[in-house]
């Protein structure tokens, strides 16, 4: 049984970082966190997701297709929800979430 569900296009505003308490992200390779060029990283979804199901404190993540980034989230909270039907950013419009990918897990 799948114990967590995909949602593409989506994420969550506010996220933490690794102890999560912070707010900063978090890249498969630290190394590579301050370079731009986005093929210098790695496509992790995969390896995130089996990361951090893993974890009871971490409850989803917020995958950035754009940058190979995630942040994590303690707790799930539906109205920082951002996709299609809700696409905006600190309350302005929003293409934002088309870079995202929200994984919920059911633990």
């Amino acid at each position: 049984m799948q114990n967590y569900f995909i949602f593409e296009q989506s994420y969550q505003e506010g996220g933490h970082s690794k102890d999560l308490g912070g707010n900063n992200a978090i890249y498969q390779n630290e190394n590579l966190r301050g370079r731009s060029k986005m093929h210098e990283r790695e496509y992790w979804l995969e390896e995130a997701i089996n990361r951090y199901k893993k974890n009871p404190s971490v409850k989803a993540i917020s995958y950035n297709g754009r940058c190979h980034s995630v942040y994590l989230h303690s707790k799930i909270d539906a109205t920082k929800w951002r996709n299609k039907n809700n696409a905006t950013f600190q309350g302005r419009p929003s293409g934002r979430h088309e870079n995202h990918t929200l994984v919920i897990f059911n633990h």
